[in-house]
């Protein structure tokens, strides 16, 4: 007989986890209308942003307990390049605005990414010029 899938850990993320299983593990901190409905317009706060990458940084490098301050280098603390792209995919996901593998390299600091995110959700998360 054969067994049931079960979902993966609630902290690892994994890119060929089925999309029905993934979540957020925090709810998004958002504004709600009068009827209840989340007000997207309204963009999250700065420390928010930085504790969510901080928070996807340590789900990528598999250290719950990596200490990450604002100037840290990503690749510095060991990432690739495919490592970058997968901060790129997630941090899409996460924040719901195009963040490209380009926006990773040039923003290799936990500060400098999420202000470009917090640059990017701010203009309606348009797509970058020339973006991969």
């Amino acid at each position: 007989m054969r067994r049931p899938r079960r979902p993966p850990s609630r902290t690892a993320w994994n890119p060929t986890t089925p999309r029905s299983w993934r979540f957020s593990p925090r709810p998004e901190r958002r504004s709600e209308t009068m009827s209840g409905a989340i007000d997207s317009a309204v963009p999250p706060s700065p420390e928010d942003t930085r504790e969510r990458l901080s928070t996807m940084w340590r789900d990528l490098f598999g250290e719950p307990d990596m200490r990450i301050r604002e100037d840290d280098d990503f690749f510095s603390l060991g990432a690739s390049s495919l490592l970058a792209m997968r901060m790129a995919v997630a941090a899409s996901e996460e924040f719901h605005v195009a963040v490209s593998i380009v926006a990773v390299a040039e923003n290799p600091t936990l500060a400098g990414l999420a202000d470009h995110i917090a640059g990017l959700v701010g203009e309606g998360g348009e797509r970058e010029e020339g973006e991969l």
